[in-house]
């Protein structure tokens, strides 16, 4: 309620303590009911928005989230109790597009798997010291078979290449990875996996060690 040290300050319900909205990652508006019950005289937050409103004169007119919907609801008839959405319909864009199908790759090659991992590095996420540290460097998975016959050892420099193009990584030995397959993380801002991938279908790649890869150009 203002920088000064003499500004009146009050205790505020959190975000599980309190009925209100979230937006998730998409973009969506969800509504969250509240969890726990809030300590003492704390407030949420439209309460107290509504509070400081009354001493300067003005009336927002709601004093508890029930209100706050019901006004929106009035103006937006999507956000009224019990109303439905129309559901989707297929998204049809003028003309087509296709890349030029993946050469076969032979030669001891390994099908890629990826996905998303709890921390990663992407754009934004890269950008905060705690989720960077979480996420690590990228690296590329390999079953200890897959790595001995390979001649990597885990943390060694490699490289891997597909059809489309080819990334530089630290080998990680996962004894649970399937023999044959290899797996590498998604969300990595300078390791970015889909500059491997084809949208028809499996990928194959090789993976050599990095003083091997540069030796052959």
């Amino acid at each position: 309620m203002g920088g000064s040290a003499t500004a009146p300050r009050g205790p505020r319900l959190s975000f599980a303590e309190k009925a209100g909205t979230v937006c998730n990652i998409e973009g969506r508006v969800q509504r969250q009911d509240q969890a726990v019950l809030g300590p003492g005289t704390a407030r949420a937050d439209g309460l107290i928005f509504s509070q400081i409103a009354g001493r300067v004169g003005a009336v927002l007119g709601f004093s508890s989230w029930q209100d706050v919907f019901a006004g929106i609801g009035r103006i937006i008839p999507g956000w009224q109790e019990g109303a439905r959405l129309a559901p989707p319909r297929p998204l049809r864009a003028p003309g087509s597009g296709a890349s030029p199908p993946a050469a076969a790759v032979t030669g001891g090659a390994l099908i890629l798997l990826t996905g998303s991992r709890l921390f990663d590095r992407g754009t934004m996420a890269v950008r905060c010291p705690g989720i960077r540290n979480q996420a690590g460097e990228p690296f590329v998975a390999l079953h200890p078979d897959d790595a001995g016959r390979l001649g990597l050892a885990d943390g060694a420099p490699c490289e891997v290449r597909s059809p489309r193009g080819a990334l530089r990584l630290a080998v990680r030995i996962w004894a649970g990875l399937p023999r044959g397959q290899v797996y590498i993380p998604r969300g990595y801002e300078a390791a970015p996996v889909n500059a491997l991938l084809d949208d028809r279908g499996p990928v194959a790649v090789t993976v050599r060690a990095l003083a091997a890869a540069e030796a052959a150009g």
